[in-house]
């Protein structure tokens, strides 16, 4: 993953999707106002429509925007409007509406996306904690586990019969060092050749291994 601030104004971005924040009265986020002005208020007329509720983590992809330079436009719903403070959004509800807004765009072809929702108050989350917390909800989001309990997992004997056969083959490759001068009888000399070759038929993590074990005491 690769994180980017940018200062373009987010209707020039070069980007596949931008992601603005939508009430759930219809009132668009600051953000997405300056969208909605660039595409003649396509924006407004949507979510005054009634077809996007905009409840909290909600998503709608709205596509080929007039005016907008990226391809895809991301309403994310906010819920309603935090009354009570400063801020038009909780912590909690901008963290729903980031994770929602990473979710959605992974069930697409969208490999560039531009986070422009509302963020809550100063106070709640500075700039720092806001880097860390979408670093953190895109990680969370974006985290696949691959070894679900209904694959079928290796028997530990075959696993016992691959790390056998693995040490069989440096075995043989170490015998075959034997026969260069000063290798035998210097146990480092021998781990850093060994390396070399491992190295250089492409074997890296192997190689790094004997590098490893060169450098502790034989």
């Amino acid at each position: 993953m690769q994180f980017e601030t940018w200062t373009k104004a987010l209707a020039e971005l070069p980007i596949d999707c931008v992601a603005v924040g939508v009430h759930d009265d219809g009132e668009l986020s600051s953000e997405a106002r300056a969208l909605d002005l660039r595409c003649r208020e396509k924006l407004s007329r949507l979510a005054k429509r009634g077809d996007f509720s905009a409840k909290t983590g909600e998503t709608w992809l709205v596509t080929d925007l007039e005016g907008v330079r990226a391809e895809r436009v991301l309403l994310v719903g906010l819920g309603a409007r935090n009354q009570a403070a400063k801020a038009d959004i909780t912590r909690k509800a901008w963290r729903r509406a980031v994770s929602a807004a990473i979710s959605a765009a992974t069930r697409t072809r969208i490999g560039s996306l531009a986070l422009a929702l509302p963020r809550p108050a100063m106070k709640a989350l500075s700039d720092e904690r806001l880097g860390r917390a979408v670093a953190e909800l895109a990680g969370n989001t974006l985290y696949r586990v691959n070894d679900l309990k209904s694959a079928k997992k290796p028997r530990a004997s075959d696993r016992l019969a691959e790390v056998r056969a693995e040490r069989a083959r440096l075995a043989a490759i170490e015998a075959s060092l034997a026969a260069e001068p000063g290798v035998a009888e210097d146990g480092q000399r021998r781990h850093e050749r060994l390396a070399e070759l491992l190295e250089a038929r492409g074997e890296r993590i192997a190689a790094r291994g004997h590098r490893l074990r060169a450098l502790a005491p034989s």
